[in-house]
């Protein structure tokens, strides 16, 4: 009789245990609050640049040069393998002078369709926190094709982590991608000079855009 009775309370107990299986939710599906309150604080967090004077993606070491200017914080970031490219005139070999340089007609819309296909959306909502930007560099030749890029992250802190989340692996896409794809209409004075340059001012505060603009 005891033993019926035992056998009959693990049934019940059995049931109700898949039943409430049923009707209440997974806890492991179920984030912690105080966890995963801010997903993308913990996910992009990292500094992969202060104090460091090399990073490594997948196949580009870059250089680093840490600047001050006017309070503007500022990292330049070059692949080691980057030449040295001058506007240098072709009938007398002069070099160009920086302030005649002209404004490279090149697609804004295409080069910001890499950067969000590169920079996760929870990571571009981090990102946007900073006041700072990014400013891409890039050299074409007479043909209008981007030769090398290397990048620049401004800031107004030294301890400004958004703009510095952005990963060694990134930037290296994002340079292969902007040589592969991007390609500048060329400008009346780029058949005098072998190589002209230019920059993407690129701004993540009010969602991304890009431009060669400053201000």
């Amino acid at each position: 009789m005891k033993s019926k009775s035992f056998t009959t309370l693990l049934l019940l107990l059995s049931s109700f245990s898949g039943l409430w299986a049923q009707t209440s939710p997974n806890l492991r599906e179920v984030p912690r609050k105080d966890i995963v309150e801010d997903e993308s604080r913990i996910l992009y967090s990292m500094d992969y640049y202060t104090g460091k004077d090399f990073v490594k993606g997948d196949s580009i070491t870059y250089v680093l040069s840490h600047e001050e200017f006017e309070r503007l914080q500022w990292v330049m970031i070059r692949n080691e393998s980057n030449k040295r490219f001058y506007p240098r005139y072709k009938e007398t070999g002069k070099y160009m002078d920086p302030s005649q340089m002209p404004l490279l007609n090149a697609d804004f819309e295409q080069v910001k369709a890499i950067l969000t296909d590169v920079i996760p959306p929870a990571q571009l909502s981090f990102l946007s926190q900073s006041n700072g930007y990014l400013m891409i560099f890039y050299w074409i030749n007479d043909q209008g094709e981007i030769l090398q890029v290397s990048f620049s992250i401004n800031t107004h802190s030294a301890d400004d982590k958004y703009m510095r989340s952005i990963s060694p692996l990134q930037f290296e896409q994002i340079e292969k991608r902007i040589i592969e794809s991007v390609v500048c209409e060329i400008p009346w004075r780029a058949q005098f000079v072998d190589y002209l340059g230019d920059s993407f001012i690129v701004r993540f505060q009010d969602g991304l855009t890009v431009s060669n603009k400053l201000r």
